[in-house]
């Protein structure tokens, strides 16, 4: 069977590596015909009105709500506003947990396979010789190649998920920030962030071995079909499962501005600028 080539992952990979108005039409077409209706709205705005423009919704699941596009997030922001990451290609919506009392903007949508194949294909990383790596196939396109571009980005590894969040820039959305956005979005704008059956890793780790264990976090209705409630499983360090996947989640602008090269984790090192290092629009 030979390898499947979406038009999507095309455009996507074409559009990062130099991206201008051609090739964000063609993208904003893909993202269109795959049903992200919002995502390819935002874009087209983007296209024509440049960087930290804003619009406001007509329709759809955020009827109303009030959408800045740009490179980086809007200062200045409100609680309810959304941002659309023309780099990621991720919408956002801003919240202040009140717990934390922290801002963070949280993706509105699971990562698409589209979208985690790319990384693949344009990240330069490698494999930190030194580190006890229990896995050879950390990053290999032949686990996903057959996976449709409009699924959900699933069979990761928890490491695989937090090194594409951190090439964008953002990290994995932690379970205080999930619980809290959840009673301040409707049924169907939460269960467009994480769908009935999907679980999503977890920033946080367990307390009793968080060298060795790692977290997901997954929902229930109760029998009134309207309450949520969320459930932690645990998992071992190099678990994965096609029900496991990842929302990526941004903290303030400033942290997005850092044009460092050779960003690591404990097993990966980083070759390449994150894609949001002089994303200049041309």
């Amino acid at each position: 069977m030979s390898k499947i080539i979406y038009p999507i992952e095309k455009a996507f990979q074409d559009y990062i590596e130099k991206p201008n108005n051609v090739k964000g039409l063609t993208l904003a077409k893909c993202l269109s015909e795959l049903g992200m209706n919002e995502e390819s709205e935002a874009l087209n705005f983007f296209l024509k009105n440049g960087d930290l423009a804003s619009f406001r919704f007509n329709g759809g699941v955020w009827d109303e709500f009030i959408c800045t596009v740009g490179r980086v997030p809007p200062l200045n922001s409100c609680e309810g506003d959304l941002w659309f990451d023309v780099v990621e290609l991720s919408l956002a919506i801003y919240m202040v947990n009140a717990d934390t009392q922290i801002p963070v903007w949280i993706s509105v949508r699971p990562v698409m396979m589209w979208q985690f194949r790319s990384f693949i294909k344009l990240a330069r990383l490698s494999i930190k010789k030194k580190s006890f790596l229990k896995k050879n196939n950390l990053f290999s396109p032949e686990r996903f190649k057959f996976i449709p571009s409009h699924e959900i980005a699933t069979l990761l590894y928890e490491e695989e998920a937090e090194v594409y969040s951190l090439w964008f820039q953002k990290v994995l959305l932690p379970e205080t920030d999930l619980k809290y956005v959840q009673p301040r979005l409707s049924k169907e704008q939460f269960l467009s962030l994480l769908p009935i059956g999907y679980r999503i890793w977890d920033a946080e780790r367990p307390d009793e071995d968080p060298e060795f264990l790692r977290l997901a976090i997954g929902h229930y209705f109760t029998d009134d079909k309207q309450t949520i409630e969320f459930t932690n499983y645990v998992l071992k360090e190099w678990d994965k499962d096609e029900n496991i996947g990842l929302v990526t989640a941004a903290y303030p602008e400033s942290e997005m501005n850092q044009s460092k090269i050779g960003l690591e984790t404990e097993f990966v090192k980083f070759w390449n600028y994150s894609p949001r290092h002089k994303f200049i629009l041309r």
